[in-house]
């Protein structure tokens, strides 16, 4: 999988603006609104294969124009202040609770208001179309028509809205989402699926469709798969791949014959090798971090608070009983 770069941006002039969204996401024109105003451009972010996820901040009001994107998706949803948007014929305003979608063919035109902060997801548009083809097991047409915009005030677009703002927050904190392989790539498939069940698009319907029920078979093949090496940086999609099935029919077979989902499924598993190494730990060289990591999580804290509520003490409190046990025997 690919490496994942962060990126960080702190301009006071329009060239510098340019060339930082350029080098990140597409070519683009940008003027200020207002002629003579002071203006500060900062943007922050991650960027990990197929997808790239940012937070923009325009002091003063732009004019933002875009040609075709060409190969990818772009989606921009304000955290304060508003944008008028004009894509595909269609005119509109983003705001608080309305996202904008742009498709890779069509010219764009963005006008923002003063102190504009705003989420900047780019999808490379073959990503999309290949996670919805691992959710529905068959081909679909490319590009897919996704609607121009995006209602996240509430539903299933305010969760995807959510999990964009805190995959561009974690770039600044130890640890990012992005930056290990065990949590990339689960993470980028709930985003892209997440887009998928949000915005309207010709598939919707069949998303949402009854999915063909199964036997136990492809959740022996996938439950074989995460009992040999949990460890691994599962996504479902993989795991569907394994199986033999689509994504929804491997999800729909666990939900029938475990009451549970492939991904709950694998956390349980990395839990319970988590748990019986602390138990079996040797105290005076091992530490809590390094078993997490070896089991399969890579952010220490994350691993504490699914350890604590999966077995009622937070993980240093088993590796201090086995000291106990270590003395005792």
């Amino acid at each position: 999988m690919a490496g994942t770069e962060i990126f960080s941006f702190h301009e006071s002039d329009l060239d510098g603006a340019r060339d930082a969204i350029r080098s990140n996401y597409f070519d683009t024109s940008l003027d200020l609104v207002g002629r003579g105003r002071p203006y500060e451009f900062r943007f922050s972010g991650v960027a990990r294969g197929s997808l790239s996820v940012g937070d923009c901040f325009y002091t003063a009001g732009m004019q933002i124009g875009m040609s075709d994107l060409g190969t990818c998706y772009y989606v921009n949803f304000p955290a304060a202040g508003h944008m008028d948007v004009e894509h595909r014929g269609a005119s509109f305003e983003v705001g608080p609770t309305r996202a904008a979608v742009f498709r890779p063919i069509g010219d764009i035109a963005m006008r923002t208001s003063d102190d504009y902060r705003s989420s900047a997801v780019r999808i490379e548009s073959g990503a999309l179309e290949d996670a919805l083809e691992q959710q529905l097991g068959r081909s679909v047409r490319r590009p897919l028509e996704l609607a121009p915009n995006l209602e996240i005030g509430d539903g299933a677009g305010r969760s995807w809205a959510r999990l964009v703002r805190l995959i561009a927050a974690e770039p600044t904190s130890p640890g990012g989402l992005l930056s290990h392989d065990v949590t990339a790539a689960p993470m980028q498939e709930a985003l892209l699926r997440g887009l998928l069940f949000s915005v309207e698009h010709p598939y919707r319907d069949a998303l949402a469709a009854p999915v063909r029920s199964w036997g136990p078979g492809p959740v022996k093949r996938a439950v074989e798969a995460m009992e040999a090496t949990p460890d691994h940086p599962f996504t479902v999609a993989e795991l569907a791949r394994i199986a033999l099935v689509s994504v929804r029919s491997l999800q729909e077979a666990f939900r029938r014959h475990l009451g549970t989902t492939p991904m709950s499924y694998l956390q349980e598993l990395r839990l319970a090798r988590a748990h019986d190494a602390l138990v079996r730990a040797d105290p005076t060289a091992v530490t809590v971090s390094q078993v997490a990591l070896r089991c399969g999580f890579a952010h220490p804290g994350r691993f504490s608070l699914a350890y604590r509520a999966n077995y009622g003490i937070p993980p240093s409190e088993t590796l201090r009983h086995s000291r106990i046990r270590s003395r005792a025997a």
